[in-house]
């Protein structure tokens, strides 16, 4: 995960093909298909994680779209901003 994400491919070499000036090499990302070795749906990766979160004794609670948007409301400008994304 990076910043909360899951992987679900690695594409992230076309990043240093549209780059300005050269970037240096870095270690691939652990994509989820890479390390299944097949791909997986989105449903697929919302059932894992449910099932982990129960598993932990947490209560998972499916939110409607508008709620759900709601809920990350205060926490959109921070995950949306290049600064955050591309820091160091």
């Amino acid at each position: 995960m990076q910043h909360g994400s899951i992987l679900f491919a690695d594409d992230q070499s076309r990043i240093t093909a549209l780059a300005r000036r050269p970037m240096t090499p870095s270690i691939p990302a652990a994509a989820l298909d890479d390390l299944l070795g097949r791909s997986a749906s989105r449903a697929d990766v919302a059932q894992a994680l449910r099932w982990a979160l129960e598993q932990q004794g947490e209560t998972v609670e499916v939110l409607e779209p508008d709620d759900a948007w709601q809920w990350a409301a205060p926490h959109r400008a921070r995950y949306e901003s290049p600064e955050w994304t591309w820091r160091r």
